[in-house]
């Protein structure tokens, strides 16, 4: 679609709680938007995922750790090439450990490769959440359409390993 296709959560009561979307693998928090590169600036690949209302906006995942150690989770971040402007942030969790991306958007759809390492220990039968989620209500320069961070490209990958 030349505006993006809205996923939503599906809880008006609890924001936090999530649904089972489209995106194999990944479940909705609040309300996103899927981008094709056809229409919109998708830093890799044929789509991307905008987060665009801030009660939270986001998608979450559960992984189960089957090794334990170092382990990088790298992805694309940027905007849509939609005038979106300002500050924008993505909060990234697994589990109880949390980082925070900002990057300053003047909407013309430039993204950059972000990266986190962090040391897997979780118990192999834990199921770990791994989320990409903002708080943010941001708008494009006429202040008529919501609009966020594109995510894209999440990729997770052992650095080292020693068995559980």
């Amino acid at each position: 679609s030349s505006e993006g296709i809205l996923l939503e959560a599906n809880s008006k009561d609890d924001p936090y709680n999530s649904v089972q979307s489209p995106l194999q693998q990944w479940n909705i928090l609040g309300i996103v938007k899927y981008i094709d590169s056809k229409h919109f600036a998708v830093p890799r690949g044929r789509g991307a995922i905008e987060l665009i209302s801030g009660s939270p906006s986001g998608i979450v995942t559960n992984i189960y750790f089957l090794i334990h150690g170092k382990v990088t989770l790298d992805f694309i971040m940027g905007d849509a090439n939609d005038s979106c402007v300002g500050d924008l942030t993505v909060y990234v969790q697994v589990k109880d450990m949390i980082w925070n991306f900002t990057t300053r958007s003047i909407g013309v759809g430039s993204s950059e490769r972000q990266s986190i390492i962090f040391k897997a220990e979780f118990s192999n039968t834990e199921s770990v959440p791994i989320s990409f989620y903002t708080f943010n209500e941001t708008r494009t320069s006429d202040k008529r359409v919501l609009c966020g961070p594109v995510i894209d490209s999440t990729r997770l990958q052992f650095l080292s390993s020693s068995r559980s």
